[in-house]
């Protein structure tokens, strides 16, 4: 270490003894260039899992970033992959959508610099926003609205299919909608003793056979999800009710969805 010191040392005085004089840090060095702020253009590519179109944005604070984009294309995924004429991969989450003028607004945040384009509809989108966080049940009314419309397939979706990120292998929205089905048919079974209101739902007949051998089976009232993982073959679903917790399974078989566990804790 000494040696490594006395040899820098050296180095120093000679620079100092040189015939052009002692230079500064400053000047041996060279000057390092400002970094340049990353810039991105308004418009964007959206991608869902319905399809893909263009949006755009409209109102700019600091990194979050405000898009307008067709709210058909929304309607099988609460999330959006947008991408910026940079190429910035970014998921975009559903703030506010009017089925009637077929709008949606997205929100996104990176550093980049962007200069939003006002629209036509500007104070309408502002006044969206102001309107309190859209609920799962909320965002699955463009599903039902659009369900039988032709989606927009702009750009190829291969940009969505390989992402990286497992956000949209499923609708969280999808999952939630079945399961608040599944529960008021649960609660008419219930009040009918009817088990035919609820066996299209459920996959497995051990599992009926021990929902039915089952006594003192509460309702599932005022039910609010509170996490959803995924495995290789289902989904566990939970949440809770009044006054306890409920722990569901689903599979998909062919497009439809099932109960294949549900225990009431």
């Amino acid at each position: 270490m000494k040696k490594v010191f006395i040899i820098i040392l050296c180095l120093l005085v000679l620079t100092g003894c040189s015939p052009g004089g002692f230079e500064s840090v400053s000047q041996v060095l060279p000057e390092s260039k400002p970094v340049e702020k990353e810039v991105m253009e308004a418009q964007v590519k959206v991608y869902s899992t319905a399809g893909s179109t263009d949006g755009e944005v409209f109102l700019v604070d600091e990194r979050d970033k405000w898009i307008v984009t067709e709210a058909a294309v929304m309607r099988d995924h609460p999330k959006a992959l947008v991408v910026t004429s940079n190429g910035q991969q970014l998921e975009a989450k559903l703030k506010a959508f009017s089925i009637e003028d077929n709008v949606a607004v997205l929100h996104i945040r990176n550093s980049a610099d962007v200069k939003a384009v006002e629209q036509q509809n500007q104070q309408q989108l502002v006044t969206m926003l102001d309107r309190k966080e859209l609920t799962a049940t909320e965002r699955y009314t463009l599903h039902e609205a659009f369900k039988a419309v032709e989606v927009p397939q702009k750009y190829d979706m291969t940009v969505l299919n390989e992402y990286d990120k497992p956000t949209f292998e499923y609708n969280p929205d999808a999952l939630q909608a079945f399961i608040r089905t599944f529960n008021e048919a649960y609660n008419t079974y219930l009040k009918t003793e009817d088990f035919s209101m609820i066996e299209s739902y459920v996959l497995g007949d051990l599992l009926k056979e021990v929902i039915k051998a089952e006594e003192n089976k509460p309702a599932i009232t005022n039910f609010e999800v509170t996490e959803i993982s995924k495995t290789t073959y289902d989904w566990q679903l939970k949440g809770s009710a009044d006054d306890f917790e409920v722990s569901y399974k689903i599979m998909l078989v062919n497009g439809q969805y099932y109960v294949t566990y549900l225990k009431i804790l």
